[in-house]
């Protein structure tokens, strides 16, 4: 009985050692993806080239499944997909867009 357990609680580990390198794998991927996408575009207001300044932003009226600066154990397809309904923007240029929606928003309640 003890072999057996001791079988399959290496079993169990092994599986877990997989996961967690399959995981880190796709997580480098996704990353890899995500910053040539930024590097490729940049910001689509500004120009700014720099990709740890862009972040992806939903376009108005498309259905955000998830964010994507948050989604790290997902298919690679999926975030190939989610990305394709966003646009790029510089940290900047994404806060003064935010801020005119909220600044509209407010005219259109007083």
């Amino acid at each position: 009985m003890d072999e057996i357990d001791t079988q399959k609680t290496d079993v169990d580990e092994i599986k877990r050692e997989l996961t967690r390198d399959w995981k880190r794998q796709n997580r480098a991927k996704i990353r890899d993806y995500l910053q040539s996408v930024k590097s490729l575009r940049g910001c689509a207001n500004c120009g700014e080239p720099r990709s740890y300044c862009l972040v992806f932003h939903h376009k108005k009226g498309v259905v955000k499944k998830f964010d994507l600066a948050h989604m790290r154990d997902c298919a690679v397809s999926k975030i190939v997909a989610e990305a394709k309904k966003c646009i790029i923007l510089c940290s900047n240029c994404h806060l003064a867009l935010h801020e005119a929606e909220r600044l509209a928003k407010m005219r259109q309640t007083a």
